[in-house]
């Protein structure tokens, strides 16, 4: 079932991506919903709180990666502020409607798993950092592949590169410090944990690309329509 979702995900996302880099807009949609991504794990997530008591090794890690986080921001903002001149925070909390429901529902699990493990709502907040993380490598290796292969000239493509090797280190950096809290006998807890995260991700993940098609095709189909007016 999940190579079957898997499989729709690719046929959905990889069109959508292309369809979306068609036209100005479509491009500067992509790199708004990147930057809002990006400054939200800056500002941290809403379980953020629950590490107020992490060790040093951790909050130094966090620290590092809070930086990285902010880099790659500065890095959307300036490209989305050439593209369409804005990179404001409307104030909104940020994030889609499906991103919403998903960090919701991403929260509740660290509520629900932190009585789990000794080190408490660590594991599960890290658990998920770590498998968001790995969810980025694939949302941009998909970018970067898709992008090479229709336009490799592209001025986001080094700007996706740079973020894509940054989020491979983050993900690598993340199951580290999860194994790092772990004991043996919390394996089965953990192996548990993460089936129900990617199981969000999933779930989840073919309502966005869907989305992202009908935008794209919205957006050009506006182009094509000012195009045939201004004739």
């Amino acid at each position: 079932m999940n190579g079957a979702r898997d499989a729709l995900l690719e046929a959905t996302k990889r069109p959508a991506l292309r369809l979306l880099h068609r036209t100005r807009d479509g491009e500067a949609l992509l790199v708004r919903l990147y930057l809002e991504a990006e400054r939200y794990a800056e500002r941290a997530a809403p379980w953020e709180p629950l590490l107020a008591n992490a060790p040093r090794w951790l909050a130094a890690w966090l620290d590092r990666h809070r930086a990285d986080e902010r880099r790659h921001a500065e890095l959307f903002a300036a490209r989305l502020h050439l593209l369409a001149g804005d990179t404001r925070d409307d104030g909104r909390g940020g994030f889609d409607a499906i991103s919403r429901r998903k960090l919701a529902a991403l929260h509740r699990l660290v509520i629900r798993n932190a009585p789990l493990f000794a080190a408490g709502a660590l594991v599960p907040a890290l658990a998920i950092a770590w498998r968001m993380e790995e969810m980025g490598v694939r949302v941009f290796a998909r970018h970067v592949e898709v992008l090479a292969g229709a336009r490799p000239a592209a001025p986001l493509l080094p700007l996706l590169q740079e973020v894509l090797d940054d989020e491979r280190r983050h993900a690598r950096a993340a199951r580290r410090c999860v194994e790092r809290l772990v004991s043996d006998r919390e394996q089965a807890a953990l192996a548990l944990l993460v089936e129900r995260i990617d199981r969000i991700e999933r779930r989840l993940g073919v309502t966005g690309a869907v989305v992202l098609w009908t935008w794209g095709g919205l957006l050009w189909m506006r182009a094509k329509l000012a195009s045939f007016i201004s004739r």
